[in-house]
This record gives structure tokens, C-alpha cells and sequence, in this order.
């Protein structure tokens, strides 16, 4: 008995679970198709068959009857094969305003990246922009107390411009440049080392004369402050040109301010070597047309100086009243005058005839500077030519081909005695300018020459009969020491 309850309760238990099986499948059928994961996703309805083949049938008619193209997305290219790629299409504003910001050594950087980059930074510097913050890194620069050469913009645009000036020719466009800044910015001695820069940039690239004188033209149309207080401005051309004019010299009370201004500009220039000097002085001279204004220009930047009443101005009668006393009293009144036009003879043998100055041209010239403001005296004269060996020739061949034969002799026998009390070794002072003085005459002329030396001498011994012991001792002591020097160039004749 106990086993047939087993059995009918087992069956029991079967029947319940196929009826709860029965429910649960009956109730998943019955759940919405919303609820199921796939609603979640766009469901496209299928077509029927005769649907499919009616749009199969279409797409052959389209595709037949109708070329349709394919929509293709086309990027933009770049060139690439520029250092700059995408910056290279920036336009000019945008890439201004960024020049404007980026430091100066960043614009070198990018000049030097290629051709096409440096041109977009010479139309930079062409507007107003890069003007503006040239002059507002001057101020800051002039200002500062511990000033660096990374900091000063005079530096910074040099470096660039020699950047500029190996990859395009934009001489013109900083010439512009400089024009609108040197309106705010008046510092001469810096300017002129700036320019004459570029002035070596553009020689190195061919440049002439021309160039030069653009730089020139410009540094004289600059404005400098002048007058009590420095409150007024005047052009540097106008000030130069009405000192120079000035009837009686020592009258215009701007001498020593056009004085400062040419020895800034070429003189105390110490980065110029001899031959720039030459050729920047010869520039500023040729602004003048008459060689009495060029003897003058020469005086007021050369000419000694005294003091008077406190105030350094410059002493005109020195060089006409006053006797050298000694080597170093010619060294410090007469040598830098002498200096600076032995320099312009060096630029004889120029290719351009406008920076040259042939032997007519500097006798001359030596000759009005040594008559402003009136004729010096003997010795300094003499003194003058000693200083620079290579004036002699000069002095002595003019002399010997215009008929001033003994003017010629009288100068060689008053070296010889100078030379002689100042202990100048003749062979220094005397052997190879007297050697290239006498190549350039005749045998004729040349004789004549020698004539005139020993004539003079005899004329000096003869007016020493009443003078003392010690001038006649030291005229035969040059003498003695002199005549080796005419054996020597009696094998010339």
C-alpha cells in the first residue's frame, strides 16, 4: 500500500511541472514584441519578391539612362615640400600679427627656413606693425640698466637683415623701414653702425656707390636735437650744410654739434676698418660740390679743440699760430687730419671712380686744409706729412710738375731736420715715399729735384751763420744722416 502512494504522488508531481511548463511558454508568446532585445534596433520591413524584382528593374534603367558619379571627399593639399606646410596659408594679417609676438630670434629662425618665408617676413617689416614695435623695443632697451646684445633691437635686426640680405634683395624695403623708425629713434652712433651694415651686406652682394650714398641720404634727412634745452629738432643735412657755409670760421654755435655728429658717424666708429672709414667720409664729403666745403667739414671734426669760458669749442688758430713743440704735441693736434686722408688715398685705385680720389684731388685737398682758416705754420705743415709717409709723394710730385721746384726742396730739407730732433729713422720716415716720388717724374725733373734738396740745405746753413751753436750742430748731424739716403737715390737718375 505504501507503494501505490508513491507512485500516484510521483505522477501528480509530473502533471504539475507539464502544466507550469505549459503556462510559462504560454506566457512568453504572449509578451510584446517591444519587450524584446531586438526592438532596440531599426528594423527594416521586409519586401516580397515581386517588390525586389520591380526595384532590381529600376536600378538597371537608372544605371543605364543616367552616369550618377560617386560622391568623393577630395582633401585639401598642402605644400609639403615647403618647410612651413599648412603656416604657408595663413593669411597675411594672421601671419603678421604672429610676427609681430614672436621674438626677433624666432623671425631669424623662420627667415632662414626658405625663400618664400623670408619674403613674407621683408612684407613685415615693411608695415607699420613691425615700425611700431621696433621703436617700443628701443625704449624699453634704452632704459633698461643691465642691457644685453639678445635684448637690443639694433642687434637683432642686424643678425636678420643678414639673413634676409643672403636669401632675397630687400635692400629698398629696409631702407623704408629705417626711414619711418629713425623719425622716433635719433640715436646717430647707433643708426650708423646698423646701416653701415647692411651697407657691408649689400658691397657683399654687389653693391656701389650708389648704396653708399642711399645711406647716406638717409642718416642726413634723420632729426637731432639741437639748441638750449635740446628742445628743437633739425635735420642733420640742414645743420651740416649751414656750419660749413658759415662765412668766418668759429662763428655758428653748432661747430661742436656737427662735430659729435661725423666723428659718431665715422670716426669713433671702431667696428669700420680703415677702408669703410675711407669710403663712408668720402660719401659724406662728396655731399659737398666745392673742395673749400670739404677742407672745412674735415677741420670741424679733426681740428684741435681748447676750452673757453668752461666750454669745449674749437680752437681754429692752433694750427696757424702755434708751433709743434715736440712728437707728441703733432701726434695729438695734427696726426688725426693727416690720418684720415692718407686713408682716402688708399681709395685711388677704386673701381668706382665716385669713391676714388686721384693725386690732383688730394693735393688739393691737403692743400685747403692746410690754409683753413688760414696758412699754417711751416713746421706743422711739415709735421703733417711726416705723420703719414705715404702724403709725401703726394706734396713733392704736384710741386716738381707744376714748376715749384724749390717750394719742394726747402720741404724735404725741413723733414730731414725734424725728422733728425725728433730721432725718426730716415729709412722710416723718408726712403720709400722720396723712392716713389722720384719714379713718377722724368730724369729731368728728377735731377732738378735733387738740385733743389742740396740748394736748400745750403740756403738752411747759410741763415744759421748768426744763430746758435746747437741749430747748426743739429742742420749737420741731418745732413750727415741724410746722405746715405740721396746715394741711394742717385741710382734712380
Amino acid at each position: 500500500r505504501t507503494d501505490n502512494i508513491m507512485v500516484q504522488t510521483r505522477k501528480q508531481l509530473s502533471q504539475l511541472q507539464q502544466q507550469n511548463a505549459e503556462k510559462s511558454s504560454r506566457s512568453r508568446s504572449s509578451v510584446p514584441i517591444s519587450g524584446r532585445i531586438t526592438s532596440f534596433f531599426q528594423m527594416r520591413k521586409r519586401k516580397n519578391s515581386s517588390e525586389r524584382k520591380d526595384v532590381e528593374v529600376l536600378g538597371k534603367r537608372i544605371r543605364s539612362e543616367v552616369n550618377v558619379k560617386k560622391d568623393v571627399v577630395e582633401s585639401k593639399s598642402f605644400n609639403v615640400t615647403s618647410p612651413k606646410g599648412i603656416f604657408d596659408r595663413l593669411p597675411n594679417h594672421i601671419f603678421d600679427t604672429f610676427a609681430e609676438y614672436s621674438s626677433w630670434r624666432t623671425l631669424i629662425t623662420m627667415a632662414q627656413t626658405s625663400k618664400s618665408c623670408s619674403a613674407r617676413i621683408v612684407n613685415f617689416i615693411q608695415r607699420d606693425q613691425c615700425v611700431v614695435r621696433f621703436i617700443r623695443d628701443a625704449e624699453i632697451y634704452a632704459m633698461s640698466k643691465n642691457k644685453t646684445g639678445l635684448e637690443d633691437p639694433f642687434v637683432n635686426m642686424t643678425h636678420l637683415c643678414r639673413t634676409m640680405f643672403h636669401s632675397s634683395g630687400c635692400s629698398q624695403e629696409l631702407l623704408q623701414f629705417c626711414n619711418k623708425a629713425s623719425a622716433k629713434i635719433t640715436d646717430v652712433r647707433r643708426w650708423s653702425r646698423f646701416l653701415f651694415t647692411i651697407s657691408s651686406l649689400l658691397a657683399s652682394n654687389g653693391g656701389s656707390f650708389d648704396h653708399c650714398k642711399h645711406i647716406i641720404e638717409l642718416i642726413l634727412d634723420m632729426k637731432v636735437p639741437v639748441g638750449e634745452g635740446l628742445t628743437e629738432k633739425r635735420l642733420i643735412r640742414e645743420l651740416i650744410t649751414d656750419v660749413v657755409h658759415t662765412a668766418v670760421a668759429g662763428e655758428h654755435v653748432d661747430e661742436m654739434k656737427v662735430r659729435k655728429i661725423v666723428r659718431d658717424l665715422f670716426i669713433d666708429q671702431t667696428h669700420l676698418d680703415e677702408q669703410q672709414q675711407a669710403i663712408w667720409m668720402t660719401c659724406l664729403m662728396r655731399t659737398f660740390p666745392k673742395l673749400q666745403q670739404q677742407a672745412r667739414l674735415l677741420m670741424i671734426a679733426l681740428a684741435p679743440t681748447m676750452k673757453e669760458d668752461g666750454t669745449e669749442v674749437i680752437d681754429w688758430r692752433s694750427l696757424c699760430d702755434r708751433d709743434v713743440t715736440d712728437r707728441r704735441d703733432a701726434e695729438l693736434r695734427i696726426k688725426p687730419l693727416a690720418v684720415v686722408i692718407s686713408k682716402l688715398s688708399n681709395l685711388a685705385m677704386s673701381r668706382d671712380r665716385n669713391m676714388s680720389w686721384t693725386s690732383t684731388e688730394l693735393f688739393n685737398l691737403i692743400e685747403e686744409v692746410s690754409t683753413c682758416p688760414e696758412p699754417w705754420a711751416f713746421d706743422n705743415f711739415i709735421a703733417f706729412l711726416i705723420q703719414e709717409p705715404s702724403l709725401i709723394p703726394i706734396a713733392l710730385t704736384a710741386r716738381m710738375t707744376h714748376d715749384y721746384v724749390e717750394e719742394a726742396g726747402n720741404l724735404v730739407s725741413a723733414m730731414k731736420t725734424l725728422l733728425f730732433r725728433w730721432n725718426i729713422p730716415f729709412s722710416k720716415g723718408l726712403a720709400e715715399a722720396f723712392t716713389s716720388s722720384m719714379k713718377s717724374l722724368s730724369v729731368n725733373l728728377r735731377r732738378e729735384f735733387l738740385s733743389s734738396v742740396h740748394e736748400a740745405h745750403a740756403r738752411t746753413i747759410k741763415a744759421l751763420v748768426t744763430s746758435s751753436r746747437g741749430e747748426i750742430e743739429e742742420e749737420i748731424g741731418a745732413q750727415a744722416q741724410f746722405v746715405p739716403l740721396l746715394k741711394d737715390i742717385c741710382f734712380l737718375l
